[in-house]
């Protein structure tokens, strides 16, 4: 027989630490094994597009085993099969399901299943704040409490918008800022009640990108392709500031900040820094990854996270980008972050940001899944 046969064997020692995968050589063939180990992903996994571990050339006993502490997100239900490639073909062995309880290294969890949220057309997230908040296209609304996981319905946003409509939300403290391309209000949402801040001396609904806000003190920064302007809630004015260069960018598509510096991505994926300080930009970095009409992006302890780009279409087959990147603004290098845990379908989706770390649902037909990603993990 050219190739040979392997069998995989139940995963074993679940823990909160990872899992243990087994697997056997029932009989050898004819040609080499070159390569063997294990792939295991929520769907059937292969050696192409899952995650995997190889553990060396050649099997040299009947019987192997390795230790996964990291790549396994809590709170699933994965797939593992052995394999094993001679020439240049690959062999796999049969699926094995277990339920997983996270693992050392692993940033991700499965915090809440089955959420039902009653809001229709796409939804919204908060910056990093305290407290987390959720606002659907058609003004319902939604906190999030990260002490108790628990989501309960909160005062409605004060107008209603349709499927087109775009939120921006900047957090001060626990006091979360809002604007829209409804009107030309700056909201201030606090202690579950929506106020007018502030009359916006631009007309968002004139631009068909992103706007990124951050603060810097007591001063709001709104940042993008089309107009950038400062808001001071100290004397309650505005003042242009300088646009992101357009030249071939198109627009802007996601950004984050760190250290009082904002960072936004451009649709030729280029990365902008922006310093308020001296109101200029600089072209900073490229990013490496597949970028698609939506990017998430954040930041954690002076490093910043783009990636799981994603279609604004329900329609679209490749609908999430799963890999994450980590940039580091200081060195001007890029490093692999962890893949979000499962491929998904297409639906709504939502993130928000409660004390440095992302959540991001995700569903059908009000039905809502929420995942953690705990950047202090990794």
């Amino acid at each position: 027989m050219e190739f040979p046969i392997i069998k995989t064997l139940d995963a074993v020692d679940i823990d909160q630490s990872g899992a243990t995968f087994q697997g056997e050589l029932v009989k050898g063939g004819k040609t080499p094994i070159t390569s063997y180990g294990f792939v295991w992903d929520t769907k059937d996994p292969n050696i192409d597009n899952s995650f995997k571990v190889v553990l060396g050339k050649d099997i040299n006993s009947s019987t192997f085993k390795v230790r996964i502490d990291s790549t396994i997100a809590n709170g699933l239900e994965y797939n593992v099969r052995t394999f094993a490639i001679y020439g240049d073909k690959t062999v796999y062995g049969n699926n094995i399901k277990f339920i997983s309880k996270g693992s050392t290294q692993s940033a991700w969890s499965l915090e809440m299943t089955n959420v039902a949220l009653n809001g229709w057309a796409e939804s919204y997230g908060c910056a990093n704040s305290e407290s987390g908040f959720i606002i659907f296209q058609s003004s319902e609304a939604y906190s999030f409490d990260a002490e108790k996981n628990k989501i309960s319905e909160s005062t409605h946003f004060p107008l209603p918008g349709n499927t087109g409509t775009r939120f921006t939300s900047i957090a001060i403290g626990n006091i979360q800022y809002f604007f829209s391309d409804i009107n030309r209000y700056l909201y201030k949402l606090q202690t579950g009640s929506w106020v007018q801040q502030s009359y916006v001396p631009f007309n968002y609904g004139n631009f068909g990108g992103y706007y990124h806000g951050f603060a810097v003190s007591d001063s709001i920064f709104i940042l993008s392709t089309a107009q950038s302007y400062m808001y001071s809630l100290k004397t309650n004015l505005w003042q242009i500031k300088a646009k992101l260069p357009m030249g071939e960018a198109g627009w802007s598509v996601g950004g984050t900040d760190v250290n009082n510096k904002a960072y936004v991505i451009t649709t030729d994926k280029n990365i902008w820094e922006y310093n308020p300080g001296s109101n200029t930009w600089i072209n900073k970095t490229k990013y490496p990854g597949i970028l698609q009409d939506k990017i998430i992006s954040f930041s954690f302890n002076g490093k910043l996270y783009f990636g799981l780009s994603y279609h604004d279409h329900d329609e679209d087959t490749n609908w999430l980008d799963r890999k994450l990147w980590i940039y580091d603004p200081v060195l001007n290098i890029w490093s692999n972050g962890e893949e979000f845990p499962m491929e998904l379908s297409s639906g709504d989706l939502f993130f928000f940001f409660v004390k440095s770390k992302l959540y991001i649902g995700h569903g059908l037909s009000g039905k809502y899944n929420i995942w953690k990603f705990d950047p202090s993990k990794i």
